[in-house]
């Protein structure tokens, strides 16, 4: 197209492939974004992270129909030299730091759905500097990381799964989440029980149960995560 057709064009999609023509809008909102979830010494405001995720959620949504949109916003992300220093930072901390609750480690998760997110559009091609997607997840799931805070990661990998289309990628994560939750669960003490239970009966979704019986684990009855703290008592894994 010519200049003056593009001007009196008006469209939000390409007329020839049918892309979406937002570049300006996604990084203008990528640019907030990191100014939002991290900083050069590493200080964030968790509440501040909390809400600009919700909104890449949203972005995710209105982009349903052309994946390909939000593919290219991660990409932009994994590009970016201040989002590879901050997740670096919190890598090198974390690893560091396991079972504390450092401002490092805490980064990581405060921002695993956006993790788990990205690790999803890089499991299914890979991105630019995945590599550091595939070192959060590790840690996030790792045996020595603080187990206390299993049951809210759980819902997290659940929202990242459901984004994305219920793509098998993420479905495993997801799967490899909520075996660690319940391993963690059946072996911690009282205290420990009592904390997981309440983490995955106050923030997973009773509708994110019902879709993630079948598309999870295969159906209602093999759903481990439900089976040890939605029915009358744990199910023993051996």
């Amino acid at each position: 197209m010519c200049g003056a057709c593009r001007q009196q064009y008006g469209q939000t999609k390409c007329p020839f492939c049918k892309e979406e023509l937002l570049k300006e809008e996604l990084l203008d909102f990528i640019d907030a974004f990191l100014g939002t979830i991290g900083t050069e010494d590493g200080a964030y405001d968790a509440h501040e992270m909390s809400m600009v995720i919700e909104q890449w959620q949203f972005h995710e949504m209105e982009f349903e129909a052309s994946p390909r949109v939000m593919r290219r916003m991660a990409q932009s992300l994994m590009e970016n030299h201040a989002f590879q220093r901050d997740l670096r930072h919190a890598l090198q901390s974390g690893a560091g730091h396991r079972g504390a609750v450092h401002r490092g480690s805490a980064w990581l998760w405060d921002a695993a759905s956006l993790l788990f997110r990205l690790y999803g559009f890089h499991e299914a091609q890979p991105l630019q500097n995945g590599h550091l997607l595939e070192e959060a997840v590790e840690i996030l799931l790792s045996p020595d990381e603080e187990s206390g805070r299993l049951g809210l990661l759980y819902e997290q990998a659940l929202q990242a799964w459901l984004l994305s289309g219920e793509r098998p990628e993420l479905a495993s994560l997801v799967r490899r989440c909520g075996w660690a939750v319940v391993i963690s669960y059946q072996s911690g003490d009282e205290a420990q029980r009592a904390l997981l239970s309440e983490q995955i009966l106050s923030t997973v979704h009773a509708d994110y149960f019902m879709v993630s019986h079948r598309g999870i684990w295969g159906s209602k009855r093999q759903d481990m995560v439900w089976q040890s703290f939605c029915t009358d008592g744990p199910r023993d894994l051996v």
